[in-house]
């Protein structure tokens, strides 16, 4: 209790020297000392329900990926709904719901299986609304997706940037329990939090449309961030109300390393060792869909394509039903890039296929001109049936199979040069439903180079050079 005490002292010292704008759009951030003496950063993520900045020339063709392009499937797109933090969480948890978290929805919109596009319904006043075909994933509410009682809708929103009483307060009557969406988990247009008076009893958050985002200030990552107790009650925060939904629905949060793997980094256009690109690639090749978090705006990380200088990464950007790119590093709708929030899941018993054995080895050099297949081993831990594709960069030749089982997969190629990298990418998905599990990698190679071209050489002259008494 008394670190506690100490928290809320610096807290309250400082936000004297704090003056914050919270009535629009504000991208807002301010600095406090965390009791373990950690400078904490709190920034309110209240983007509204449209781009403040034009982006249609960053909207691009889902269909079309080149060979360089990584993209998970199945991570669903949506209209903002009441937060765009909430709405990129219900866009990730639906990802989770259809590739074997079944239970992560489980609703009567599109058979119980969150939909690919359109998940969420909106908000109040929106034409439209609720959205034909959209679920209560991100907020749920009485009389929509089959709810019969007062959900989070009802109890908390009023209209966009708009602070409490919340309606449950106003109305006298009983606040709904969190449950079955991503909003009430994450604090959302909620009205509850002393943030910026320690205890001088004034709520501050979160307004409707408002999540409020915890980072460190430095380039480490802060994990799990729960905060204190005396800023009011349920303790939550953007991170760890991801979290807590993932826990209500009865799935685990992986823990290692002594947390729990939920946090949010700084990126390395913002402090020097923060998240980088690289890490943004590594969680998209392991599966794993990230929150792209702008200067007060939420997004969904799904792709990337490193052939672009600067890379870019492809986002749903919570504003539509589309896929959009930004440049890593840059900004997009006129916000800058400024941290990513990672969750990793238990498994929930299906594995992505896996790869061995492949010919040439990666990054293998010397390779004989005259080579004429490439060969990986495909295997699917749960003996599944694979989609699988090999391609190349130079255009060499490419090959698929669907439906097929654990072996070998080759692909005939042709037209090699001498001393010439090439790239092959092989890519496996595991389509049994509840699953749509995927395995991407990229192979290196490099043919030997050119013999030597020397002049012809002459032997056994005759008469020999210099010769004498040659026959008349």
């Amino acid at each position: 209790m008394k670190e506690g005490k100490k928290f809320f002292k610096r807290l309250m010292i400082f936000a004297i020297a704090v003056t914050m704008c919270l009535s629009t759009l504000s991208v807002s951030s301010i600095n406090i000392k965390a009791s373990n003496a950690e400078e904490i950063e709190i920034t309110i993520i209240d983007s509204p329900p449209t781009p403040p900045v034009d982006i249609t020339d960053r909207i691009v063709d889902a269909q079309s990926q080149s060979m360089t392009t990584v993209k998970l499937s199945n991570v669903p797109t949506s209209r903002w709904t009441q937060g765009c933090s909430a709405t990129a969480a219900g866009m990730i948890f639906g990802y989770y719901d259809r590739i074997g978290y079944s239970n992560m929805y489980t609703g009567p919109a599109n058979g119980g299986v969150c939909p690919l596009t359109e998940l969420g319904q909106g908000k109040p006043g929106d034409t439209g609304y609720p959205f034909p075909g959209s679920c209560s994933i991100i907020a749920t509410q009485q009389g929509f997706d089959g709810r019969t009682t007062r959900g989070h809708t009802d109890d908390y929103w009023i209209s966009y940037g708009t602070p409490g009483p919340d309606p449950w307060v106003t109305n006298g009557w009983t606040e709904h329990s969190w449950g079955d969406c991503t909003a009430d988990y994450m604090g959302t247009n909620q009205w509850k939090w002393d943030y910026l008076g320690g205890l001088d009893g004034i709520i501050d958050f979160n307004k409707d449309g408002g999540t409020c985002l915890w980072t460190n200030s430095d380039s480490s990552k802060l994990y799990d961030y729960i905060p204190n107790a005396a800023s009011g009650l349920p303790q939550t925060s953007l991170a760890h109300g991801m979290r807590l939904f993932v826990e209500s629905r009865g799935y685990s949060v992986t823990f290692s390393g002594g947390n729990f793997q939920v946090y949010t980094q700084k990126t390395d256009n913002q402090v020097s060792g923060g998240f980088s690109f690289n890490d943004f690639k590594s969680e998209i090749d392991n599966g794993y869909p990230v929150m792209v978090q702008l200067e007060g705006h939420s997004m969904v990380g799904m792709g990337y394509d490193d052939s672009y200088t600067p890379p870019r990464i492809y986002i749903h950007d919570t504003w539509g039903n589309y896929e959009a790119y930004m440049d890593w590093g840059g900004s997009y709708s006129g916000m800058a890039l400024k941290a990513i929030t990672v969750i990793h899941l238990d498994p929930s018993g299906n594995s992505a296929p896996a790869f061995s054995s492949e010919n040439p080895s990666d990054t293998q050099t010397g390779v004989s001109k005259s080579t004429s297949l490439l060969s990986v081993y495909i295997d699917d831990p749960e003996d599944d049936s694979f989609d699988w594709t090999i391609e190349t960069s130079p255009d060499i030749g490419s090959s698929s199979g669907t439906g097929e089982s654990d072996g070998t997969k080759t692909c005939s190629i042709s037209g090699l040069s001498y001393a010439t990298t090439y790239t092959w990418y092989v890519n496996a998905t595991d389509p049994t439903p509840g699953s749509n599990t995927y395995t991407r990698k990229t192979y290196t190679f490099t043919t030997e180079s050119a013999p030597a071209n020397n002049p012809p050489a002459f032997s056994s002259e005759n008469p020999s050079d210099t010769q004498t008494g040659v026959s008349k």
